[in-house]
């Protein structure tokens, strides 16, 4: 693997040694390893999985944070770089989800990839500004807004781009009972 990845590991493996057991340790390693042998790029969504792992250990127990790894290694095979944003962006989107809904937000980041780099940008993007997003807004509306931007982007990724770069500002200023109503309206 490239040096970063190793890198990232051993930073993680220091911190991580005398917190989980030995056996969680292994399953922990082994699913970098898996992630990181998925492609050619995949050592890039390693690398960002081994250096969020202790982070997001800290969010989660030791079950969620494994299908937090499996929903990363999903998106790994469908792209490296959804992978890669994901894990990045999950320290501060914990912050904004229980560990059951960590799901359905990965969910909702591969539904927007349709297999094409303009549907990649779209979903890679949205991993990105979660974190401002779930500051905002709940879940449920983000999935709201996830569909509209859904609908947008099979008429223009470049609108539905420029929407999704504008949210946090629009939401940020927006009453937290207008936002239903708003969601509805540009639904």
């Amino acid at each position: 693997f490239p040096p970063v990845v190793v890198s990232q590991f051993r930073n993680s493996a220091k911190l991580l040694a005398g917190i989980l057991r030995e056996e969680d340790f292994c399953l922990w390693a082994d699913e970098g390893v898996s992630i990181a042998r998925h492609s050619f790029r995949s050592w890039e969504a390693a690398a960002e999985y081994f250096r969020a792992a202790p982070k997001v250990l800290a969010k989660l127990p030791f079950p969620n944070f494994m299908e937090w790894a499996k929903w990363g290694k999903t998106l790994a095979e469908e792209s490296a770089v959804l992978s890669t944003t994901y894990f990045h962006a999950s320290p501060d989107v914990l912050a904004h989800l229980t560990p059951h809904q960590i799901g359905d937000w990965a969910s909702l980041g591969k539904g927007l990839y349709k297999g094409t780099w303009k549907s990649g940008t779209l979903s890679s993007r949205f991993f990105e500004y979660s974190p401002s997003l779930l500051r905002y807004m709940t879940l449920g509306e983000v999935r709201r807004f996830v569909n509209f931007l859904d609908a947008l982007s099979r008429r223009s990724y470049d609108l539905a781009n420029e929407c999704l770069t504008s949210a946090e500002g629009v939401f940020r200023g927006m009453e937290k009972q207008d936002r239903r109503g708003f969601l509805s309206l540009v639904s």
